[in-house]
């Protein structure tokens, strides 16, 4: 998925209402905020290229995401 996308479909579900949420490393989270990484690297899709103690940094089609998280869901 394109990150643009990605991110305008985390936006729509908080509008509504809905938490996004996302299993990274087979850990369920609720996705606080999705930030496009402009110049990212080239890397296949889902390839975790960073982490932090609450963001993760991850490969999609057309760049990167980083994936600002809340406690594990």
């Amino acid at each position: 998925m394109p990150a643009h996308l990605f991110q305008r479909r985390v936006l729509a579900l908080q509008i509504v209402g809905h938490p996004a949420k996302v299993v990274i490393d087979g850990t369920p989270y609720v996705v606080q905020q999705v930030q496009v990484v402009p110049d990212a690297p080239h890397a296949t899709s889902g390839h975790v290229l960073a982490r932090s103690e609450n963001s993760w940094t991850v490969a999609v089609a057309d760049g990167a995401v980083t994936v600002v998280l809340a406690a594990a869901a």
